[in-house]
């Protein structure tokens, strides 16, 4: 069951084991109860590294050194492995970031809009944004916002990709449009954040794909 876990949704998980014990003669609620047993274990070790998630400022960088390091490309690349290295990674950074919101509501003493995050990147790629959230103006009163997870193993002055669709939804969103830099996801893990309004200000932008139409 552990093993035939990685990248299964829940409802697969529970169609594949139900399919495979019938012929055992295992009971299906002892598999299900084996199964949840086993989620359990994978939240509470992701929540001992949640723990560790910590928020720093941006980083100032060498703009002529960072440019550099930045156009570095690699001439050969197993875009398999690739995809789903940098989705395991973009996982594990959207996860931190759902529990840092969660705890900050807490910290708010706003309980009650835990169960209003809303992990959107979950069930739509096309939104935009990843993460549906709550912050506090000076008077303690909530207001939404919207965030962007950009997840890295490298150090926290790595570039990123972005989007025109994350693009055009920061310009709407503007000061409700967060995005959270998750680095060194897989050692201690901190991030930084920046919304619409300051993006252009810190950050350049250039096309890095195109798509070709016919005419």
């Amino acid at each position: 069951i552990y093993n035939d876990m990685d990248n299964l949704s829940y409802d697969q998980i529970i169609e594949n084991v139900i399919g495979a014990i019938e012929e055992n003669d295992i009971k299906v609620q002892d598999a299900i109860k084996l199964i949840n047993n086993v989620l359990e274990e994978e939240r509470e070790n992701n929540e001992e590294n949640i723990r560790l998630l910590k928020e720093i400022d941006i980083p100032k960088v060498n703009r002529k050194v960072y440019k550099q390091l930045s156009n570095k490309r690699v001439s050969k690349i197993d875009h398999v492995r690739k995809a789903k290295k940098d989705a395991k990674t973009g996982l594990s950074g959207e996860e931190l970031v759902l529990a840092y919101e969660k705890e900050k509501m807490l910290k708010n003493n706003r309980k009650d809009l835990i169960d209003k995050i809303d992990w959107v990147s979950s069930y739509d790629d096309n939104r935009g944004y990843d993460i549906a959230s709550f912050d506090f103006d000076e008077n303690g009163r909530e207001y939404e916002i919207f965030i962007e997870v950009k997840t890295t193993e490298e150090g926290e002055k790595s570039s990123f990709f972005i989007s025109s669709n994350e693009i055009n939804t920061m310009k709407e969103k503007k000061e409700k449009y967060w995005i959270y830099r998750v680095s060194k996801v897989n050692k201690e893990p901190v991030f930084y954040k920046i919304n619409g309004q300051e993006f252009f200000e810190t950050f350049g932008v250039e096309p890095y794909t195109y798509i070709a139409n016919f005419k």
